[in-house]
């Protein structure tokens, strides 16, 4: 059975609140609790999507543990997993939303591995697609864009983590010039295209004034995408964990990088899935 893009939007959804579980799971007590409520909604709309999209059921208001046993009849030998973490989840969040009863830490962390192996067991058996590769790529109009970032997703995975983050940072550049360029007709240059350069005779004074004017080009260059509505705090944690470049329009692979590789070669030892879930939601959010 394929999956269409109403399916893939629904998934893409229980995983973005899944995500926000996993930000908030961070969170210091009693902050961190709300988590429980993440976790256990995105489970429950994967398990309400299932029955749909399997014929599982018709009827209304199926409890939360019950799922189970309509899923599986049309799993032809398969079963869904994780049911007794699942009845745990489920204790613990009707605990704390009408009981009050908040959460330490180490039970956050064990339903939050719970609640991941839940759907990297389960999301292959029902839509038979992996819950790693759920995105909104398949859904971006742009090929050059989903190949870029295919691209990037094959480097990562061979392990060429510097040339994976090239091509993650490539990708969200071409995705913004091909939204601009969308909008060419009605767009206004607010900052103009050339630099803010400022002279002067005077070393000292020109030093202070290069200074500020590269200040003042870094202002510009953040405020431009800042208009697109894009989050300032994820687009500085890109920015940091991304090598900036710029490419040719006709040839969006012939590309230069404006900082040096060694720098971005240290960041192999730090990246993480967590990083890698991080650069598919930034770019395609």
């Amino acid at each position: 059975m394929s999956i269409n893009q109403v399916i893939l939007k629904r998934l893409f959804f229980i995983k973005y609140l899944y995500q926000l579980g996993i930000k908030q799971s961070s969170q210091k007590t009693p902050k961190d609790s709300i988590s429980i409520l993440m976790f256990h909604d995105s489970i429950e709309l994967f398990l309400q999507l299932s029955t749909e999209y399997l014929n599982a059921s018709t009827q209304t208001n199926i409890g939360f543990m019950e799922y189970w046993g309509i899923i599986n009849q049309k799993l032809q030998g398969q079963q869904l997993s994780q049911k007794n973490q699942m009845r745990r989840l489920n204790k613990a969040r009707v605990n704390l939303k009408h009981h009050g009863i908040l959460l330490n830490e180490s039970d956050i962390e064990s339903f939050r591995v719970n609640t991941n192996d839940f759907f990297s067991d389960n999301c292959s058996i029902v839509f038979g697609i992996n819950f790693s590769e759920i995105s909104l790529i398949d859904l971006v109009d742009n090929s050059d864009v989903k190949y870029l970032f295919r691209d990037a997703m094959n480097y990562y995975e061979q392990n060429n983590i510097t040339r994976a983050l090239e091509y993650f940072s490539l990708t969200f550049k071409v995705l913004i010039y091909d939204f601009k360029e969308k909008f060419q007709a009605y767009r206004y240059e607010l900052f103009g295209n050339e630099n803010f350069i400022l002279d002067c005779e005077d070393d000292t004074i020109r030093s202070d004034l290069d200074k500020f004017s590269y200040a003042i080009d870094n202002i510009q260059y953040i405020l431009k995408y800042l208009i697109y509505g894009i989050n300032l705090k994820d687009f500085i944690k890109f920015s940091l964990l991304t090598p900036d470049v710029s490419f040719n329009r006709n040839d969006f692979r012939n590309y230069k990088i404006d900082l040096p590789l060694p720098f971005f070669e240290e960041k192999e030892k730090l990246f993480s899935q967590d990083q890698l879930e991080f650069f598919k939601e930034f770019i395609f959010d």
